[in-house]
Parts: structure tokens; C-alpha cells; sequence
């Protein structure tokens, strides 16, 4: 239930763009979110979530955006949001081409891409038709649990953000980035939050019709000087020719006992030398595997039935928690799309043109906008 919309025109020499996104989870999936096995991140009525999703805010994009060219070869671009997305990772789980048929979100999301919904951001950027430049200042608070609201209660542009990104091609888009957050975390208030991400994605246009998308992303945290933490995911979709869907993705990341929402005193057993706990940390990889069939297409848009199962392993210490090594989930899904929509017209990732009427839209390698 998410929608996106904008508008675009020439404005001084350069592009002046209008963008907004909504998203209908607060009414669809409730405050505490869906179920997903060792997802963590946010809160609900003074509680951290765990093993859940949480939903998104109504309100996920609300930005101005300009591009003029300097030169032949040198554009610049601002992007102004009152809710928006800062220079943070890659291009976000909802609109990654690899993650175009899967509706659950990443369990690294929080190590990657969970800036993507910012009340406050302001960022400048270079770019060239191959290389991009940007930083960005911005709130980096994370939304409350009243996903309908603005929120920009003790909301400042305090925190920073920098990323290098290079397309080698139309297809490719490589990139780096790194921010720091002081007050990110409601769990730990004025404590600051270093994130560094490196991406790579990839789409190829298949000859017979549909394409080939394929992305690895790497992320990593340090909450309060802490040591650094990771995630990494790989990811994989094949479309053929929009009526089937094929899409993998596999998941390391290594998230803290507090993350987990275990108790902060006892002891859940020494199992091969790690021990269950509060401040301990735990290796989680998830290995999930789905497809969408579209059913119906007519004026009123496309039908297709999904399904996705997953296959999760914990440490040994997890094991009393979650009933075994290899907890196992899955999910049945109806997807409605109101027009036809070309996954491999979608992924083609765009250049960086800098016309007079055109320019990079302000995600790098974006290709599903």
C-alpha cells in the first residue's frame, strides 16, 4: 500500500521536480508491524520490537529536488525534504530492483538502508555522467511509534552524511557512504549512531524479454563508540517478461542480545561457548527464497499471488528462544499494481544526464523510480 507520485519542469536553466510517497501500513499492518523472524529496530508503546517489522509512516517522502548543469560535463543538485531520504547506503529495500517482487523488508535493514525515511534533510551534490558526489545534513532521530504524525518534536539537522557513488554504465551502480547520528537511537538517548555502507547493483536486460537484477550491500554500526557491527545482504530477481517473478536473498548480520530483546539478567546456557545474554552478540544469517505470479491485468490495474519462506540460523545459545537452530517462516501475499509496470523498463539504472531538462534523481542507481 504504498504510492508514490511528482511532478517535473524546466525552471532556470535546469529541472525542478516535486516528489511524495505515502504508505497505508499503519492502518494495514498495526503499530506493532508484521511478523519477520530476527527483524529488529523502533519501538512500539515504549517497547523495542523484535521479530517483527515495524510499519512505515504515512508520510515517507514530501521533496523538492533541482539540477542544472555547471558545464558540459558537471551538474549539481539540491534536494530539499521535509521528509526524505539523506546519503545513507544504498537505494532503499522498497525500491531496490532486486527486492521488486518481495514486500518484507531486509533483517539488515537497520545496518543499511533505515535512514530512508528522515523528518528533516537537506543535501548538495556533484555529479558527472559516471560519478556523483553528495552530503547531506539532516534529523536523524528515528520516527516515534505514531506513524500518522510529523515528527519534528526535539527534531534538528544535526546529523551528517557523505556518499561517493560511480556507475560504470547504464546497468551498474557502485557506491559508499558513511554518516553519523548523535541522538539516532530511542533505546540509547545521546549516543551517537556511525553507520558505513558500501553497495554494488547490477541489472541486465534478458534477450528473450524481462531482465536480471543482482545486489550486494555491506553495512556496519557503532552505537556510542562501541565496537562496529555488520550486515550484509545479497540479493537476486529474475523477471521474466513481468508475468513471473523469481527473487533469493541471503542475510548475515550480527545483532546484540538488547537488539533481541533478551532479558538483561540470566542465563539462557552456554552453547559452544556463547553464552545467551542482554549484551551479548549473536551471527544471524537468513536465506529466503519467493516468486509472484500475475493473474489478472486489465484497466484496473495487475493481480498476482506471492509466496515466500524463509530459513533463519541462530547460535546454539538462541536455541531454547526461538525452538530451534532453524526457525523457519513464511508468507502467502496478494500484490495489486494499478497500471502496467515494466520490471525491466524499471531497472534500467539511468545515467547521470545533466541537460538542461534532465538530471539523476537523487538516488543513486534508483532504477525503480
Amino acid at each position: 500500500n504504498w504510492a508514490m507520485g511528482g511532478a517535473t519542469h524546466a525552471l532556470a536553466g535546469g529541472r525542478f521536480q516535486l516528489r511524495g510517497m505515502v504508505s497505508l501500513d499503519a492502518f494495514t499492518v498495526g503499530g506493532k508491524g508484521y511478523p519477520l523472524l530476527l527483524q529488529t529496530g523502533e519501538s512500539y508503546r515504549g517497547e523495542a520490537l523484535h521479530d517483527r517489522q515495524h510499519p512505515h509512516d504515512v508520510f515517507m517522502e514530501l521533496a523538492a529536488v533541482y539540477d542544472r548543469a555547471i558545464s558540459d560535463d558537471l551538474a549539481f543538485q539540491l534536494y530539499v525534504a521535509p521528509v526524505g531520504e539523506p546519503v545513507i547506503g544504498p537505494v532503499a529495500f522498497p525500491h531496490r530492483p532486486t527486492a521488486a517482487g518481495d514486500p518484507f523488508a531486509t533483517i539488515s535493514h537497520h545496518w543499511q538502508d533505515a535512514t530512508h525515511i528522515s523528518f528533516g534533510v537537506a543535501t548538495a551534490g556533484l555529479y558527472t555522467r559516471r560519478v556523483k558526489v553528495e552530503a547531506s545534513l539532516f534529523n536523524g532521530r528515528e520516527p516515534d511509534d505514531v506513524r500518522t504524525n510529523l515528527d519534528y518534536r526535539r527534531a534538528a539537522l544535526d546529523a551528517v552524511a557523505a556518499r561517493v557513488t560511480f556507475n560504470p554504465d547504464t546497468r551498474t551502480s557502485l557506491s559508499a557512504s558513511v554518516g553519523n547520528m548523535p541522538d539516532a537511537e530511542v533505546a540509547h538517548p545521546g549516543e551517537a549512531l556511525r553507520r558505513v555502507t558500501a553497495s554494488a547493483l547490477h541489472t541486465r536486460p534478458r534477450v528473450n524479454g524481462g531482465s536480471v537484477s543482482l545486489a550486494l550491500i555491506a553495512g556496519a554500526n557503532s552505537v556510542g563508540g562501541d565496537a562496529w557491527t555488520p550486515g550484509i545482504t545479497a540479493e537476486a530477481l529474475r523477471d521474466f517478461g513481468g508475468r513471473h517473478t523469481l527473487f533469493a536473498r541471503a542475510e548475515f548480520v550480527r545483532k546484540s542480545g538488547e537488539e533481541l530483546v533478551l532479558p538483561e539478567e540470566g542465563d539462557h546456557g552456554d552453547h559452544g561457548g556463547v553464552k545467551a545474554g542482554h549484551d551479548a552478540l549473536y551471527a544471524l544469517t537468513a536465506f529466503t527464497v519467493g516468486g509472484v505470479r500475475e493473474l489478472v491485468r486489465g484497466r484496473a490495474g495487475m493481480i498476482g499471488i506471492g509466496a515466500r519462506g524463509s530459513l533463519n540460523v541462530v547460535p546454539g545459545a538462541l536455541r531454547e528462544i526461538y525452538g530451534s537452530r532453524t526457525p523457519v517462516g513464511g508468507a502467502l501475499f496478494l500484490r495489486w499494481r494499478p497500471s502496467r509496470m515494466s520490471i525491466s523498463a524499471m531497472h534500467d539504472m539511468p545515467g547521470m544526464k545533466h541537460d538542461a531538462h534532465a538530471g539523476h534523481d537523487g538516488r543513486t542507481g534508483d532504477a525503480s523510480r
